[in-house]
């Protein structure tokens, strides 16, 4: 899946970029959605503000930035496409915490919570529109923009059928891996494609061969970051009330679904009743069996070769963003790295 164009660019500095770009990109969010004068006045803008500040790695948007530089275009034209890309992501987040009954993100209340679920519809929704407007200043000629505008609305659809199929997902007797696939390429993988591709059209001479090969790598980079985020559930601490917070509401991982089609018949149907209990009645305990299963039936340990594998053809990429794309699968795997390592 190699990208045309030159020899890859030198290792990026993912964190050198976080220093440079974080504020900047803060910044440009300020012409769409400014700061409340209170911000706890509930506002739709006090709300944006609070989920924003949540924090995060914000690898979607400086992806963005770090991708058009690399590809040879100015970094500043791309930081309202990359703040537009950051409220979109966090819109996703809004709904996504509400529905699934999520009450802590990164270690606070969720918007949801704190506001209520009729807001955080409201939030969510605003978050959506805010984004679209900051893409849409994209200092860019008319057809670029144009084609980037189509981008942003078909990579959203996806973002959205992704969500709608992962809640048809859970309700599968027995969900297929083919299926939890087609579920995070939908819902993760779009918004990781989304500001490469945005970069591809920020930046000047990118051809579209080179632009779909870069989109792949992207919808390759997406895939990875959700399986590992599925195993950090498991193994880390990712900020939420418990470990083990997908199994309470009984949501499909790789290592769930490959536990639930694997051999030991047994095993396979016991971790499907711990998936559908109640999550007001799933123990500490309960999670704690369902872990245990998925290490002793090896859909942890296979989950974990499968995130080995994916990471090595992100990296395989090669093309101008080589260097950008090596860094990044860096810091996608980093909170799973003790996992990783032989």
């Amino acid at each position: 899946m190699a990208a045309g164009g030159p020899t890859a660019t030198p290792q990026v500095d993912f964190k050198e970029g976080l220093a440079r770009w974080s504020q900047p990109i803060l910044d440009a969010v300020l012409p769409v959605v400014p700061r409340p004068a209170n911000p706890e006045d509930g506002s739709l803008e006090a709300m944006a503000w609070y989920q924003l500040e949540t924090g995060g790695k914000r690898l979607r948007p400086l992806i963005a930035v770090l991708a058009t530089e690399a590809l040879g275009g100015d970094p500043e034209a791309a930081l309202s496409a990359a703040a537009g890309v950051e409220l979109l992501h966090n819109a996703t987040l809004v709904h996504d915490d509400f529905q699934d009954g999520d009450i802590m993100r990164r270690g606070r209340p969720t918007v949801w919570k704190k506001h209520g679920w009729e807001q955080s519809i409201n939030a969510g929704d605003g978050l959506y529109f805010m984004g679209l407007s900051l893409l849409a200043r994209s200092p860019i000629p008319g057809d670029r923009l144009g084609l980037l505008m189509g981008r942003v609305a078909e990579r959203m659809t996806q973002v959205v059928r992704g969500q709608v199929d992962e809640f048809r997902l859970k309700a599968r007797e027995r969900p297929t891996e083919a299926e939890y696939l087609e579920v995070i390429r939908g819902k993760t993988a779009g918004l990781f494609s989304l500001p490469l591709e945005a970069a591809c059209l920020i930046a000047p001479n990118v051809s579209q061969e080179e632009r779909d090969a870069i989109a792949r790598a992207g919808e390759v980079l997406g895939l990875l970051f959700q399986i590992q985020d599925d195993l950090l559930d498991l193994v880390g601490e990712k900020g939420r009330e418990r470990v083990g917070t997908d199994i309470a509401e009984g949501k499909p991982s790789l290592p769930v679904v490959r536990a639930m089609n694997g051999s030991d018949h047994k095993a396979a149907a016991r971790v499907q009743a711990l998936l559908r209990l109640p999550r007001t009645d799933t123990e500490d305990t309960h999670i704690a069996e369902a872990i245990a299963l998925l290490e002793s039936t090896g859909a942890l340990a296979s989950s974990f070769d499968t995130v080995r594998t994916l990471a090595a053809e992100v990296r395989a990429t090669g093309g101008r963003l080589g260097g950008l794309l090596d860094e990044l699968v860096t810091v996608v795997l980093a909170p799973i790295a003790h996992r990783l390592t032989p």
